[in-house]
């Protein structure tokens, strides 16, 4: 595959990611939670946002990620690996 200025050494396909999460519990967590870089606190928006998300049809070529119980790391492989870019 060709290289490009932000791969490095790979070209992926034209994809859209979409994290989703299962739990509206952990996403309230998560979304209150003081540690994030992310100043933006409104769970009720973030919710409602999540849920249309999950109920509309997919975009072409969207490829959506359930992180609910997911690490960073871990949705990191995920995206190498729905890019083909990591192992299965």
């Amino acid at each position: 595959m060709p290289s490009n200025h932000l791969t490095g050494s790979r070209q992926f396909p034209e994809v859209i990611l979409l994290q989703a999460l299962s739990d509206p519990i952990v996403h309230k967590t998560r979304v209150l939670d003081d540690t994030r870089d992310s100043r933006y606190r409104d769970w009720d928006s973030a919710l409602a946002w999540n849920q249309r998300t999950v109920e509309r049809q997919h975009l072409p070529g969207e490829q959506r990620i359930d992180t609910t119980y997911m690490s960073a790391s871990e949705t990191a492989d995920q995206i190498l690996t729905l890019l083909g870019g990591g192992e299965s």
